[in-house]
């Protein structure tokens, strides 16, 4: 977890980074005012700051060190138990006082409306321990609530109180003082702690409250996107015991469109988004991106040739079959081909799953002729073969390549019959052991047995 990282509220220190725009150093633990926010290519809120000109309108309190001019550095909310600086003229702070920002100052005065003082004043060094209960709720009671309604980041809501673990029917309207962003958030049932407000204990302000599980496990009930768009449903299998149960069903979602290949029956973990009130998906189990498959058919280069035994390969994430299992798949500018039951790569090109490209072939062993000669002084063809891994179209045939004839071909055949005879037999076997070119192409006895 980063350093001003608001996702886990167990966790959860309301640090800022923030941007000097006072045109000068601001010193360490000082009261600053708020005066912009925006944010940053990382993600990060950045809030620039200026020294304080009034004792309204949202301060932090820098961190231990001090900030250069147009520098950044960190900061808390005015409003959270931390050290700040005071002004010792006012005397030093006591459990229970009410000291605030004040204009022209890096210190907090007593009387103004602001923080509550918790002691630990150390005169020497102007500086105090405070915590905050926003800009009204300046009191020091303390109570128990329970949430009748749902309270929204830097919101408010119904409550009742709480006495001896019991909801009574005292009313009460609970705040979450953190401003601007806020920090509570919760539904009806939640209980937490609050300061009522000293001249009005009908309101109150948050101190503590318990707040929905920040992380879940879960497995998807239905493919992402099936009934809305970057959301899924899912079932709740465990969760961060830290927070309350979010129940199940649970819908995760998706707000940067990164997990639509996440189908039904995928495993995954989510964060839960304060600021927006739901789940966004960290994790997720999805659709394989490749798969073994057999041919179901020749192929000589069809653009959507069929498969069958189609197994996906899991990697990592991409460990879940889809839905339905393709029975075909393309063949981008047909340049793939084989036969009957060749095994294939393929590879996913949608979310869904129902569409595969063939991206490769398996490539038989073969024995081919590179060249054919006439054997120098005699009757014997000569042929150049070379052993080669290639995909096929179809199971290997014959075919006729060239006719021969002996006013071509034979020439100087002796006149003996017993010279002839072996002739013929040198041609036959060549034709059977080689080519295949036959005695009665060439236009020789085809009685002649062979030798």
């Amino acid at each position: 977890m980063i350093l001003g990282d608001e996702r886990l509220p167990h966790t959860r220190t309301p640090w800022r980074r923030v941007v000097n725009g006072y045109g000068g150093i601001i010193p360490p633990h000082a009261v600053v005012r708020v005066i912009s926010s925006s944010l940053g290519s990382d993600g990060e809120y950045r809030y620039t700051v200026d020294q304080p000109n009034s004792s309204s309108g949202a301060h932090f309190v820098n961190g231990p060190l001090e900030i250069s001019a147009a520098g950044e550095g960190w900061a808390t909310n005015l409003a959270a138990p931390g050290v700040v600086q005071y002004d010792s003229s006012s005397g030093s702070p006591a459990v229970g006082q009410t000291w605030g920002p004040q204009s022209g100052s890096w210190q907090l005065k007593f009387g103004t409306t602001g923080v509550i003082s918790l002691g630990g004043a150390a005169t020497a060094s102007g500086y105090a321990v405070m915590t905050g209960m926003g800009t009204t709720g300046t009191g020091t009671t303390i109570i128990g609530f329970e949430l009748t309604a749902t309270l929204a980041l830097s919101g408010s809501a119904a409550a009742v109180t709480v006495e001896n673990d019991i909801a009574t029917a005292n009313v009460v309207t609970v705040y979450d003082p953190y401003d601007p962003e806020g920090m509570w958030t919760g539904i009806a049932g939640y209980r937490g702690l609050a300061v009522l407000y000293p001249t009005d204990s009908t309101k109150a302000d948050i101190i503590e409250m318990e707040q929905i599980a920040a992380w879940i496990e879960f497995t998807t009930t239905e493919a992402m996107g099936y009934a809305t768009a970057g959301q899924v449903a899912a079932t709740v299998t465990f969760y961060d015991h830290q927070g309350k149960n979010p129940g199940t069903p649970v819908n995760v979602r998706d707000p940067q469109g990164i997990f639509a290949d996440v189908p039904t029956g995928a495993k995954g973990s989510a964060d839960y988004d304060y600021h927006n009130g739901y789940y966004r998906i960290r994790r997720c189990q999805r659709i394989a991106l490749f798969a073994d498959a057999l041919l179901n058919g020749n192929n000589c280069g069809s653009s959507g040739p069929s498969v069958d035994n189609f197994t996906i390969i899991p990697q990592g994430e991409y460990a879940l079959p889809p839905a339905v299992a393709p029975a075909t798949c393309t063949n981008s500018l047909t340049t793939h081909g084989g036969i009957d039951n060749d095994p294939v790569l393929l590879m996913r090109t949608n979310a869904a799953g129902t569409l595969w490209r063939l991206v490769d072939v398996l490539r038989h062993a073969t024995t081919v002729i590179s060249s054919i000669r006439v054997k120098s002084g005699g009757l014997i063809l000569e042929g150049e073969t070379v052993s080669i891994l290639a995909e096929r179209c179809a199971a290997p045939a014959y075919t006729d390549l060239i006719t021969l004839t002996e006013s071509t071909f034979v020439t100087n055949i002796p006149t003996d019959s017993d010279s002839i005879n072996q002739t013929k037999r040198k041609v036959r076997a060549f034709g059977d052991n080689a080519t295949d070119v036959t005695t009665d192409v060439i236009g020789l006895d085809p009685e002649c047995p062979n030798p």
